[in-house]
């Protein structure tokens, strides 16, 4: 699942470069340099995925919660236990916030390196 999301998270961040390739001639040709759009979208990509990471987080975690008092998910009749146990562990919080961040930098580097390859091409088009 993670490869896949990785692969998404590229997907999306390099559609994004590509339609503000105007923007991006538009800011090199007002001074900003090359190491300015390269953090422009580190920042953009790293905001994107972390606000997806803490809403499924805080999803994931309001699942648990209703799991455990109302027993939404059943096991089959006949079993000692009536819904299927959930157990809270923060450090299972963490260890995910810490992977899709470190994950999420590493697309959004690639993405935002993509965006200053061929600056000086996109200024000659625009």
């Amino acid at each position: 699942i993670l490869i896949i999301a990785i692969f998404n998270i590229i997907g999306s961040l390099t559609m994004l470069v590509l339609d503000k390739l105007k923007d991006i001639a538009v800011l090199s040709s007002l001074g900003a340099g090359k190491t300015l759009i390269k953090r422009i979208f580190l920042i953009e990509g790293m905001m994107i995925t972390m606000t997806g990471c803490i809403f499924g987080l805080l999803i994931g975690f309001l699942f648990c919660l209703i799991q455990q008092k109302y027993g939404l998910v059943k096991i089959s009749e006949g079993t000692i236990l009536n819904a299927y146990p959930v157990a809270f562990k923060w450090t299972d919080f963490l260890l995910v916030f810490f992977t899709v961040g470190l994950f999420s930098f590493v697309a959004s580097a690639l993405s935002a390196n993509l965006s200053v390859k061929k600056i000086n091409h996109i200024n000659q088009d625009f």
